[in-house]
């Protein structure tokens, strides 16, 4: 499975439609990919924690767990990988989409080893290079991102245009972020 993966990443920066179509055709079993996922973003909250770390600021954010950033950070990510992952398969079925779940894991685990690539790159470059390059590098990491998204959700879900995947999962997400916002008011209000 290490090397379908290895391949596909390989795919995904040659060719990126051609990886999201393996992707959507993968036959993997659904535990294999969690687990995957899981590593996946285990490593990516290594990571981010290790640039806190080495990046400090003055107005540091505060964590809910108090001063245990990388459990914080590890909880974050899991969170927003499942609700991406749910929102993705659940946003792309409700629009007519095709994709399963394994599908979706699979393509969006995909995406996520290859901005953990990216996450090492910045790391990196954060140690050598200026803050502006850094960010620079950091800017266009997440562009590619949005990027790969949209091409694998257009392929996962057999939707004809990216751009229209891009305009569908920013209103998606937005209605998402209203309604969780609403309800987290809702309760905060009433304790």
């Amino acid at each position: 499975m290490t090397h379908d993966l290895q391949e596909l990443i390989k795919t995904t920066l040659k060719n990126p439609r051609e990886a999201a179509k393996q992707a959507r055709e993968s036959d993997l079993p659904i535990i294999p990919l969690f687990q995957l996922a899981v590593l996946v973003c285990l490593v990516g909250s290594i990571l981010t924690s290790l640039q806190i770390s080495l990046y400090p600021v003055d107005n540091a954010p505060s964590f809910p767990l108090g001063n245990i950033a990388p459990f914080s950070v590890a909880l974050y990510g899991f969170l927003s990988f499942a609700i991406l992952t749910l929102g993705t398969f659940l946003g792309g079925r409700l629009f007519g989409g095709k994709g399963t779940l394994p599908a979706t894991l699979l393509s969006l685990t995909l995406i996520q080893s290859i901005m953990v690539g990216i996450q090492i790159i910045n790391l990196v470059a954060g140690l050598i290079l200026p803050a502006t390059i850094e960010s620079w590098i950091g800017i266009l990491g997440f562009a590619y991102f949005i990027f790969l998204f949209c091409i694998f959700v257009a392929e996962l879900h057999d939707f004809r245009s990216p751009f229209m995947v891009f305009l569908g999962s920013l209103g998606f997400f937005l209605i998402l972020i209203l309604v969780f916002g609403s309800i987290v008011l809702w309760l905060v209000s009433n304790v």
